[in-house]
């Protein structure tokens, strides 16, 4: 069986038709990876700068079981003392 040369320019047209849309479409694919690798570095320093880290959280916690603490001893100690009176 042989292929007439219009056949083969056919083929050949056809492959490189569809090498074309592959080309076009990895482009488009890899482009928008790299703008989402963008949108997360950007959202990442938006996230940085604007929320509290656990160590902060943490210590903000530390410090008000603290203060509570405190004043639960100070509401013990006015209790001790009108009890006395």
């Amino acid at each position: 069986m042989t292929i007439s040369p219009e056949m083969l320019n056919f083929i050949l047209l056809v492959f490189g038709g569809l090498l074309a849309l592959i080309k076009v479409a990895l482009f488009y694919l890899f482009r928008s990876a790299h703008c989402n690798n963008r949108d997360l570095a950007e959202h990442k320093l938006f996230a940085a700068r604007n929320y509290a880290t656990q160590d902060d959280v943490k210590e903000a916690v530390n410090t008000l079981h603290k203060k509570i603490d405190k004043l639960i001893d100070e509401l013990h100690r006015s209790n001790l003392r009108t009890r006395r009176d």
